[in-house]
């Protein structure tokens, strides 16, 4: 019950906002958990990310094949 409450509050991780077309929600997340780091850094660093699993996603076949 008390992790549940605790949810409740947590914001949508930066990951999730910026996939989902969300930069400014994101931005301003990174900016309350990352108060001296440079957030276009870390947003750019998301999107890298992003594009890296995006371009490594395999196919069913790909489990298949040994």
């Amino acid at each position: 019950m008390v992790l549940f409450f605790g949810l409740i509050g947590m914001p949508e991780t930066p990951r999730w906002l910026v996939r989902a077309g969300r930069d400014a929600e994101a931005r301003e997340v990174l900016r309350q958990t990352h108060r001296d780091g440079d957030i276009d850094a870390e947003l750019g660093s998301i999107r890298e990310v992003i594009r890296l699993d995006t371009e490594r996603q395999g196919r069913l076949r790909d489990l298949l094949t040994p």
